[in-house]
């Protein structure tokens, strides 16, 4: 399954910044790296497939020095 790697954007929306696939076993990993400093927020979003509904994940936050 492709899940997309979303950060939100100083207006509040959330924007598409890249994609992975899960793992045999449905887990997931992406690697993140801010090129400024500052605080991010991030999410991972799974489409909609087999008959159930999309998916995010909780707001994961990020403060790059």
């Amino acid at each position: 399954l492709v899940v997309t790697v979303q950060r939100r954007s100083g207006k509040g929306a959330w924007r598409d910044v890249s994609s992975t696939t899960t793992g045999a076993q449905g887990a997931v990993s992406a690697t993140i790296k801010p090129t400024v400093a500052g605080e991010f927020a991030y999410r991972l979003v799974v489409p909609d497939s087999g008959g159930l509904a999309q998916g995010a994940s909780a707001r994961i936050a990020i403060t790059a020095r």
